[in-house]
């Protein structure tokens, strides 16, 4: 799994790098701002903050990253006594 992450989903190395991994039958998502930008027609999975805002969408991106980790963790029992 690729997960991208841009702002604006504009980015053209994270374009270039989800459609990479596309082409290699590589599942996607991206974490971007309100619209998605071009990530959003591209990627299987999108996870637009709404805000256009570029601090505010940084913050959740990083706290759902922390969520996400979180979660992962608790089903692969991690650090789990």
């Amino acid at each position: 799994m690729v997960i991208a992450f841009s702002t604006s989903g504009k980015s053209p190395n994270v374009i270039a790098a989800v459609r990479s991994a596309k082409e290699r039958g590589i599942s996607t998502v991206a974490f971007t701002g309100e619209t998605g930008g071009e990530l959003r027609g591209l990627v299987d999975l999108l996870i637009a903050v709404p805000s256009a805002t570029t601090a505010r969408i940084q913050e959740m991106h990083s706290l759902l990253g922390h969520m996400m980790c979180e979660g992962i963790e608790a089903t692969l029992n991690v650090g789990q006594e």
